[in-house]
Protein backbone atom coordinates (compact mmCIF):
# COMPACT_ATOMS: atom_id res chain seq x y z
CA UNK A 1 0.00 0.00 0.00
CA UNK A 2 2.75 2.78 0.90
CA UNK A 3 4.36 1.94 -2.21
CA UNK A 4 0.98 2.30 -4.00
CA UNK A 5 0.72 -1.06 -5.44
CA UNK A 6 -2.95 -1.11 -4.55
CA UNK A 7 -3.54 -4.43 -6.19
CA UNK A 8 -1.01 -5.68 -4.13
CA UNK A 9 -2.34 -5.06 -1.18
CA UNK A 10 -5.76 -5.89 -2.42
CA UNK A 11 -4.10 -9.51 -3.27
CA UNK A 12 -2.42 -9.67 0.30
CA UNK A 13 -5.44 -7.92 2.66
CA UNK A 14 -8.61 -9.95 0.79
CA UNK A 15 -7.64 -13.41 2.51
CA UNK A 16 -7.89 -11.33 6.04
CA UNK A 17 -11.32 -9.71 5.84
CA UNK A 18 -12.92 -11.69 8.72
CA UNK A 19 -9.62 -11.92 10.72
CA UNK A 20 -8.97 -8.00 10.32
CA UNK A 21 -12.43 -6.50 10.02
CA UNK A 22 -12.58 -4.92 13.37
CA UNK A 23 -9.23 -3.47 13.03
CA UNK A 24 -9.67 -0.18 12.05
CA UNK A 25 -6.27 0.59 10.41
CA UNK A 26 -6.93 -2.73 8.43
CA UNK A 27 -10.39 -1.37 6.91
CA UNK A 28 -8.53 1.44 5.91
CA UNK A 29 -5.85 0.88 4.37
CA UNK A 30 -7.83 -2.07 2.16
CA UNK A 31 -11.15 0.40 1.74
CA UNK A 32 -8.69 2.92 0.24
CA UNK A 33 -6.81 0.66 -2.34
CA UNK A 34 -10.17 -0.38 -3.04
CA UNK A 35 -10.71 3.06 -4.15
CA UNK A 36 -7.72 3.87 -5.67
CA UNK A 37 -8.33 0.69 -7.81
CA UNK A 38 -11.99 1.96 -8.62
CA UNK A 39 -13.54 -1.16 -7.22
CA UNK A 40 -15.93 1.02 -5.08
CA UNK A 41 -18.47 -1.63 -4.40
CA UNK A 42 -16.41 -3.48 -3.25
CA UNK A 43 -15.09 -1.03 -0.56
CA UNK A 44 -19.04 -0.11 -0.43
CA UNK A 45 -19.28 -3.59 1.03
CA UNK A 46 -16.28 -3.29 3.62
CA UNK A 47 -17.15 -0.02 5.03
CA UNK A 48 -20.65 -1.46 5.49
CA UNK A 49 -19.67 -4.99 7.13
CA UNK A 50 -16.93 -2.82 9.56
CA UNK A 51 -19.72 -0.27 10.33
CA UNK A 52 -22.18 -3.17 11.42
CA UNK A 53 -19.07 -4.01 13.95
CA UNK A 54 -18.36 -0.59 15.23
CA UNK A 55 -21.28 1.72 14.48
CA UNK A 56 -19.81 4.53 15.99
CA UNK A 57 -16.53 4.80 13.43
CA UNK A 58 -16.20 8.18 12.23
CA UNK A 59 -13.82 7.31 8.99
CA UNK A 60 -16.05 4.13 7.98
CA UNK A 61 -18.95 6.52 7.80
CA UNK A 62 -17.03 9.18 6.59
CA UNK A 63 -15.61 7.07 3.61
CA UNK A 64 -19.49 5.69 3.31
CA UNK A 65 -20.76 9.13 2.17
CA UNK A 66 -18.17 9.82 0.11
CA UNK A 67 -18.46 6.96 -1.82
CA UNK A 68 -21.66 7.21 -2.47
CA UNK A 69 -21.66 10.17 -3.32
CA UNK A 70 -19.02 9.29 -6.23
CA UNK A 71 -21.53 7.12 -7.30
CA UNK A 72 -24.40 9.55 -7.61
CA UNK A 73 -26.37 8.36 -4.36
CA UNK A 74 -26.87 11.45 -2.19
CA UNK A 75 -29.84 9.60 -0.22
CA UNK A 76 -27.53 6.95 0.55
CA UNK A 77 -24.42 9.46 1.71
CA UNK A 78 -26.89 11.54 3.75
CA UNK A 79 -26.95 8.84 7.12
CA UNK A 80 -23.52 8.44 7.24
CA UNK A 81 -22.48 12.36 7.10
CA UNK A 82 -25.01 13.14 9.07
CA UNK A 83 -23.98 10.14 11.70
CA UNK A 84 -20.14 11.90 11.51
CA UNK A 85 -21.60 15.56 12.37
CA UNK A 86 -23.54 13.23 15.40
CA UNK A 87 -20.12 11.76 16.63
CA UNK A 88 -18.24 15.17 15.91
CA UNK A 89 -20.10 18.33 15.64
CA UNK A 90 -16.71 20.34 14.70
CA UNK A 91 -16.11 18.11 11.38
CA UNK A 92 -16.29 20.59 8.54
CA UNK A 93 -15.92 18.07 5.88
CA UNK A 94 -18.48 16.06 6.81
CA UNK A 95 -20.82 19.61 6.94
CA UNK A 96 -19.40 19.73 3.66
CA UNK A 97 -20.39 16.44 2.15
CA UNK A 98 -23.92 16.80 3.69
CA UNK A 99 -24.17 20.13 1.90
CA UNK A 100 -23.05 17.99 -1.28
CA UNK A 101 -25.89 15.17 -0.71
CA UNK A 102 -28.17 17.93 -0.23
CA UNK A 103 -27.36 20.40 -3.10
CA UNK A 104 -27.31 16.92 -5.31
CA UNK A 105 -30.55 16.63 -4.76
CA UNK A 106 -31.31 20.34 -5.43
CA UNK A 107 -32.35 20.92 -1.53
CA UNK A 108 -30.49 23.87 -1.32
CA UNK A 109 -32.41 24.62 1.60
CA UNK A 110 -30.90 21.97 3.94
CA UNK A 111 -27.70 22.38 2.58
CA UNK A 112 -27.55 26.33 3.78
CA UNK A 113 -27.39 25.57 7.75
CA UNK A 114 -24.41 22.91 7.31
CA UNK A 115 -23.03 25.91 5.00
CA UNK A 116 -23.36 28.16 7.06
CA UNK A 117 -21.99 26.23 10.29
CA UNK A 118 -18.91 24.97 8.12
CA UNK A 119 -18.38 28.54 7.20
CA UNK A 120 -18.42 29.61 11.02
CA UNK A 121 -16.12 26.19 12.12
CA UNK A 122 -13.59 27.50 9.12
CA UNK A 123 -14.06 31.06 7.41
CA UNK A 124 -10.84 30.47 5.83
CA UNK A 125 -12.08 27.26 3.61
CA UNK A 126 -13.01 28.89 0.21
CA UNK A 127 -14.81 26.18 -1.00
CA UNK A 128 -17.17 26.30 1.82
CA UNK A 129 -17.80 30.50 1.39
CA UNK A 130 -17.59 30.10 -2.62
CA UNK A 131 -20.24 26.68 -1.88
CA UNK A 132 -22.27 29.34 0.56
CA UNK A 133 -22.04 32.34 -2.52
CA UNK A 134 -23.65 29.88 -4.49
CA UNK A 135 -26.12 29.02 -2.77
CA UNK A 136 -26.97 32.23 -1.80
CA UNK A 137 -27.14 33.80 -5.33
CA UNK A 138 -29.16 30.71 -6.14
CA UNK A 139 -31.63 31.74 -3.55
CA UNK A 140 -31.90 35.35 -4.57
CA UNK A 141 -32.76 34.65 -8.01
CA UNK A 142 -35.49 32.39 -6.89
CA UNK A 143 -37.14 34.49 -4.37
CA UNK A 144 -36.06 37.46 -6.62
CA UNK A 145 -34.59 38.77 -3.41
CA UNK A 146 -31.56 41.16 -4.34
CA UNK A 147 -30.12 40.92 -1.02
CA UNK A 148 -29.49 37.33 -0.62
CA UNK A 149 -27.82 37.80 -4.68
CA UNK A 150 -25.54 40.43 -3.28
CA UNK A 151 -24.94 38.43 0.08
CA UNK A 152 -23.96 35.68 -2.77
CA UNK A 153 -21.80 37.78 -4.71
CA UNK A 154 -19.63 39.03 -1.39
CA UNK A 155 -19.21 35.54 -0.42
CA UNK A 156 -18.08 34.80 -4.25
CA UNK A 157 -15.26 37.75 -4.02
CA UNK A 158 -14.20 36.45 -0.25
CA UNK A 159 -13.70 32.90 -1.74
CA UNK A 160 -11.46 34.77 -4.61
CA UNK A 161 -9.25 36.30 -2.56
CA UNK A 162 -9.05 33.35 0.07
CA UNK A 163 -7.93 31.26 -2.84
CA UNK A 164 -4.96 34.40 -3.84
CA UNK A 165 -4.26 34.64 -0.05
CA UNK A 166 -3.59 30.59 -0.47
CA UNK A 167 -1.98 30.73 -3.70
CA UNK A 168 -4.30 28.25 -5.45
CA UNK A 169 -6.65 28.66 -7.19
CA UNK A 170 -10.82 26.45 -6.74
Amino acid sequence: YNDQNYEEAVRYLEPLIEEYISDPGFVQILGLSYGYLERREEALALYEQAIELDPDNLLNHMNLAVLYMQLSQPDRAEPHSLRVIELNPFDVEAMIQLADAYLAREDEDAASPYLEKAMELDPSNSAVVRQLGVYYIRRGARLENLEDIQRGQALMERAETLDALMGGTP
